[in-house]
């Protein structure tokens, strides 16, 4: 086999299906949970760094807007 005859994409997708199949010993039906709960974490993940990035501008805003304020005027 050549390399110019290697299509990536297919051998990576088998590789991955082998590894959760043989490596990790989960089932092929378990496929559908897995995608839910990756697409729950990836939202959840983004709920939290907003949260976490708008506190963070909030106590900013709070502790240097007075500071800015004085020094711009």
């Amino acid at each position: 086999m050549d390399a110019v005859d290697l299509d990536v994409h297919k051998y990576f997708e088998a590789a991955i299906i082998c590894a959760r199949r043989y490596i990790l010993k989960e089932k092929d039906e378990n496929l559908a949970r897995a995608k839910r709960h990756l697409i729950i974490m990836k939202y959840l993940d983004l709920t939290v760094k907003i949260i976490f990035y708008g506190f963070l501008l909030y106590w900013l805003s709070l502790t240097l807007g007075p500071k800015l304020v004085t020094w711009l005027s």
